[in-house]
């Protein structure tokens, strides 16, 4: 609740902003940067850079992204 009022103060002090504000909450876009965050975090999951040593910073960030995304969709 705190932060659509923030959002909506934030829009009538700059009302440029409105389209983000109304993008961000369409249940649409918060599916697709759902589905965009649980692609990444497999992709962080499996993909390494070359001579580099798989280790837990990898994981846990990865796992992170993979759960936020399916929270969000």
């Amino acid at each position: 609740m705190c932060d659509v009022a923030a959002a909506d103060h934030l829009v009538d002090r700059v009302p440029v902003l409105e389209p983000l504000r109304r993008f961000a909450a369409s249940n649409r876009a918060k599916g697709t940067l759902g589905a965009i965050a649980v692609v990444v975090g497999i992709v962080k999951l499996f993909a390494r850079a070359p001579g580099q040593v798989i280790i837990v910073g990898d994981f846990l960030p990865a796992i992170a992204g993979m759960l936020l995304g399916a929270m969000l969709s």
